[in-house]
């Protein structure tokens, strides 16, 4: 009996919205926001989040022993959300939440299914020094977010259907931005 399909024609079925890779990844990276969001006041302020504090009240364009986006990220959370341990943490741990949705979109550029940015983006949620450094503020947890399009700008050929100014964006922004932050930065691109 023949039912008109070849082994080579078995059609996957299609997932929905809500179980796609990039709502899982979604997923993922609103664990990693509440992982961080629902202990951020039972500890006080980090010396180095006081040390920074210190510093965004007399801003300058470098400092001897740390870049000056750490210290920019520091005076506008203190002006805009406030001294409180919340307020000092609120940006490196969205930083976190985002660097999780960037992991498992490159996962997806690259040609990743469903499976495969799933687990790019659990890998980012779990690893420790994440889970250490997306929990106050310090130099490391803006650098990992301009890792990532430095990964795919160096990864992933340019698409033929993208005009060529969105493809050079990321190539003449990101030399810019490194020079803020930590110097072994440097070294990357």
């Amino acid at each position: 009996m023949d039912t008109g399909l070849q082994k080579s024609q078995v059609v996957a079925k299609p997932h929905s919205r809500f179980t796609s890779g990039p709502a899982l990844v979604l997923y993922l990276a609103a664990a990693k926001l509440l992982l961080h969001l629902l202990p951020v006041a039972r500890y006080g302020i980090f010396r180095d989040e006081m040390y920074y504090l210190a510093c965004s009240r007399h801003m300058a364009w470098g400092y001897v022993d740390h870049p000056p986006l750490t210290v920019w990220v520091a005076w506008l959370s203190r002006n805009v959300l406030g001294d409180s341990p919340l307020g000092v943490r609120l940006l490196p741990i969205l930083a976190g939440a985002a660097l999780v949705w960037l992991t498992g979109r490159l996962a997806r550029e690259m040609g990743g299914g469903r499976f495969a940015q799933a687990m790019a983006a659990l890998a980012v949620v779990v690893v420790p020094i994440y889970l250490v450094g997306h929990s106050w503020l310090t130099d490391n947890v803006f650098e990992h977010l301009i890792w990532i399009p430095l990964l795919a700008r160096k990864r992933l050929p340019a698409k033929k259907d993208c005009p060529r100014r969105h493809q050079n964006r990321t190539r003449d922004l990101l030399p810019h931005y490194r020079k803020h932050l930590k110097r072994t930065f440097v070294h990357f691109g």
